[in-house]
Parts: C-alpha cells; structure tokens; sequence
C-alpha cells in the first residue's frame, strides 16, 4: 500500500521542491469552437489582429485560449519594434490551415516550464475534433484582404521532433 501511495506523488526538485511535471495539453471541441470564433471575428474585421476582450468569451474559454499557442494555431501580436501587443492576437497560417480541413495537427503536446517537450503521434482534424456536428463552412476566405501570417511563438523546428522550443510569454 505504501509503493502506491509513494508512486502518485508529483516529483519534485531536490534543490528547490519546485514540481517536475509534464502537463498535457490536448486539443478538444472547447479549444477548436473558441478558435473558430478568433478567425470568425478575424474575417469580420478583415484584420489579423484582435483583442482577445473583443470574443465575447466566457470564462472557461478565456482562461485556456493561451492553450492555442501550444499547438500554433494562434500567435501573440507584437509592434514594429518586436514589443508584445497585449491581448492581441493573430491566427496563425497554421491555424487557418487547420480551420480549412487541409491539415492534422498533434492531439496532444506536453510541456514543462512554457517549453514543449513532447508531442503525440496521435494527429488530428478539425472534423475529428468536432466530429462532424457544427463544421464551419469557409467561403472564399483567400478572397479577403487580409493576410494569414505563417508565424508562430514556438520553434517551427519542434514539429518536425529535431527541436525543443520555448514559447514566448
């Protein structure tokens, strides 16, 4: 009974007793609708810049919209002199991407200390996030003058598993 009283204790640092956890982020139908009103709200404005204040989201979803960043769908904007913008945010080529249908993403990523350590093999789609119920339809969104950006605040280099990146907070 004591090994498994002993097994569920978080590990900790020897120097400091700071937590050593992986935390896993997946990639869930709460996720996936808040990113479909960002771009919503992009293609309103014809503007790939916006405050996360103007979403309208409740709680839940404004606490875990960061949780994006992780899977580079969306980037924190910065001025011309490279100075984060608070609040605002732009979605990424990445993310515009995946909204479309045209790529599968990580199901999961884990991270330590805001760097991301691992990643699932498991990969996923807009429509097996959602499983079919409430698909955007997307008319002719390469017509609008605004520009998808093919940024991201991680290293691109994770994705390809040659990299470990630490996110811009």
């Amino acid at each position: 009974m004591e090994n498994l009283k002993e097994s569920k204790k978080p590990e900790v640092c020897l120097c400091c007793g700071a937590s050593t956890k992986l935390h896993w982020h997946r990639l869930n139908k709460g996720l996936v609708n808040v990113l479909i009103k960002f771009k919503k709200q992009v293609i309103l404005k014809k503007q790939n810049e916006i405050s996360i204040s103007e979403l309208g989201l409740n709680t839940t979803e404004f606490c875990n919209f960061q949780k994006l960043r992780y899977h580079a769908l969306v980037a924190k904007c910065k001025d011309s002199s490279g100075k984060r913008i608070g609040g605002h945010w732009l979605l990424t080529k990445r993310g515009n991407q995946f909204c479309k249908g045209l790529i599968q993403i990580p199901e999961k990523v884990g991270t330590f200390r805001n760097i991301i350590r691992k990643k699932s093999m498991e990969v996923v789609g807009i429509n097996d996030v959602l499983k079919g119920n409430d698909l955007p339809y997307w008319d002719k969104i390469d017509e609008y003058g605004f520009e998808f950006f093919d940024i991201s605040d991680i290293d691109e280099k994770l994705w390809d598993g040659t990299s470990q990146s630490k996110l811009d907070i």
